[in-house]
């Protein structure tokens, strides 16, 4: 078992499972193997790689999934850059961000100090300084490898004394044990998911690796914007989701709803919510 130590030491098998079968893994230098299912998966740069992108034509992303066209937005080096970029070349994305910030801070401040969370999607690491300051190590996972570089060189350079470790991953299906990590943080991704079976099952997969609680932000129905289109007679957003959807969703899955959070005070549409597993 010398292998192993050529992984992150987070990323034992108590840890880190096939997220095809929830299997036990197998280490060996430059892959990892499921024992139950036969399945096996690359290790690039010291980082497992559990969701590959699927290569399709430009001409084909019209027909594809709108989830699956904005998971493969970011895959190369210098779109994810550009996208990370914009989050400070705007005025209006800057004070989200800070707002963003403020919120996840906020919601963190009301557990205490934990010992591993989760951050996914993680994007660049845009929301990753409140998060890392609230625990002793924190696992970045991102579906695409460019975003979780960006998000691991940030960390790198922060000179933070928190573990971090990546993978990539989709959130939709975690490599990670039931109740594995304290807490997981999930901003800015059901906003890409029309399909409310996709919401409940995003829902459900972080609260089954949580052992804690899960802070997670979505598009609210009951907004003004969306109130406003209902009275133009325009489509209300398919990813919008209600607090009657999150509420009949966690409370199936042994959590309830303790906090929400708006991140703007004027005709808020983006908002948090802080579950806590029962």
């Amino acid at each position: 078992m010398s292998e192993v130590s050529q992984f992150p030491k987070s990323f034992l098998p108590d840890c880190i499972v096939c997220p095809a079968c929830k299997g036990e893994l197998v280490f060996s230098p430059t892959s990892l193997g499921c024992g139950c299912c036969q399945t096996s998966y690359r290790v690039s740069g010291n980082v497992p790689v559990f969701a590959e992108p699927e290569t399709v034509s430009d001409d084909a992303l019209g027909s594809i999934n709108f989830r699956k066209r904005y998971e493969w937005q970011y895959q190369d080096a210098s779109s994810a850059s550009a996208y990370d970029q914009s989050f400070r070349a705007s005025a209006r994305k800057r004070q989200r961000t800070r707002r963003e910030l403020a919120i996840v801070e906020t919601l963190l401040g009301d557990q205490q100090k934990t010992g591993r969370l989760l951050d996914i999607p993680c994007g660049g690491g845009r929301l990753s300084d409140p998060i890392s300051d609230a625990c002793d190590e924190l696992i970045e996972a991102d579906i695409a490898p460019a975003q979780l570089a960006l998000a691991l060189k940030r960390h790198d350079q922060s000179g933070i004394s928190t573990r971090v470790e990546g993978v990539v991953a989709s959130a939709l299906n975690i490599p990670l044990a039931n109740e594995s990590v304290d807490g997981v943080i999930c901003a800015r991704l059901s906003h890409h998911l029309p399909d409310s079976t996709e919401r409940r099952a995003l829902l459900a997969e972080l609260l089954r690796v949580a052992r804690f609680f899960v802070i997670f932000s979505f598009t609210d129905l009951a907004s003004i914007q969306s109130l406003s289109r209902k009275l133009r007679g325009k489509s209300l957003n398919p990813s919008a989701m209600s607090q009657d959807e999150i509420e009949r969703i966690v409370t199936s899955e042994g959590a309830h709803i303790k906090q929400f959070m708006t991140v703007s005070n004027i005709g808020p549409r983006h908002r948090f919510v802080l579950l806590e597993k029962v």
